[in-house]
């Protein structure tokens, strides 16, 4: 468990609900700081609301993650790479989909292979 709070863990709804709730309150107000698991015994302690960007990061990059990151910088300048909301293996899906759907793609290669051996094979003379 991290001394600060800085650190939550809990279901992905309940760090969604906390996120909302640090946003909404004013920089700088006093309210109870969460710490540990979210949803287990209460160990909240008082401390200082900070000032958040407005990004959560792993929300919606690559679709979505079960890490939730609050800053009160940048996230490039913390060191993270900046992501595309979809997903890499949904990319792949759906190439793969486009690709391989009906099976014409490696239907037409078979063909095409087929059509270039027998065209270099040379008839034996007897």
């Amino acid at each position: 468990m991290c001394p600060t709070g800085a650190t939550l863990y809990g279901k992905v709804a309940d760090l969604k609900r906390e996120i909302a709730r640090r946003r909404g309150l004013k920089p700088g107000a006093e309210t109870e700081m969460p710490r540990g698991r979210l949803g287990g015994p209460d160990q909240s302690y008082p401390a200082l609301v900070g000032k958040y960007v407005d990004h959560v990061y792993g929300e919606k990059e690559v679709g979505g993650t079960q890490l939730l990151m609050l800053a009160g910088v940048p996230f490039e300048k913390l060191g993270y790479p900046k992501l595309p909301e979809r997903s890499f293996a949904a990319t792949s899906e759906t190439l793969q989909h486009t690709l391989y759907g009906g099976l014409v793609a490696p239907l037409a290669l078979l063909g095409v292979l087929t059509y270039v051996a027998k065209r270099n094979v040379k008839p034996e003379d007897e």
